[in-house]
């Protein structure tokens, strides 16, 4: 954990190895379409160049998070913040970042935030990394797919 201010700041990263090119992990991972096995509406379409702007909603389950693009660097990176659903401060922030190697692709997903309640960091990390993951394992599949057709 990462202390700012007096308080703690948790921090998330995730990283794994794609066996394909970093333009078919990007577009596998696009901030609309990139949700694993959850479901979600898009409130708010943005740039429909870049996706900055966009406001998805994800659900899983009953319960729902809205998650707003901050900024993206195609095919290299974008950022996103969390804007309500989860028991964290507004200081969330996501980072996905692709790396292109010669035998396919590095993704680095990380993500800083502050929990609401004191004390209840790691069980929040805990389920955001099972959550991100499933993420993940799409993005790969969904790329590896792009790659056999």
């Amino acid at each position: 954990m990462i202390t700012l201010g007096g308080q703690n700041m948790v921090k998330l990263e995730l990283n794994r190895h794609i066996n394909t090119s970093i333009d078919k992990v990007w577009n596998a991972s696009n901030f609309k379409t990139a949700t694993g096995p959850y479901r979600v509406i898009i409130l708010d379409e943005g740039n429909p160049i870049n996706n900055v702007g966009s406001i998805r909603k994800i659900f899983n389950g009953p319960l729902s998070v809205q998650e707003k693009c901050l900024s993206s660097d195609p095919p290299f990176s974008m950022t996103y913040t969390l804007l309500k659903g989860a028991p964290v401060k507004s200081n969330y922030l996501g980072t996905i970042t692709l790396s292109q190697k010669e035998d396919g692709t590095d993704l680095s997903w990380v993500i800083q935030f502050t929990p609401l309640i004191p004390g209840t960091g790691i069980l929040i990390k805990g389920l955001l990394k099972g959550m991100i993951t499933k993420v993940i394992d799409r993005i790969e599949s969904d790329a590896k797919m792009v790659n056999s057709l």
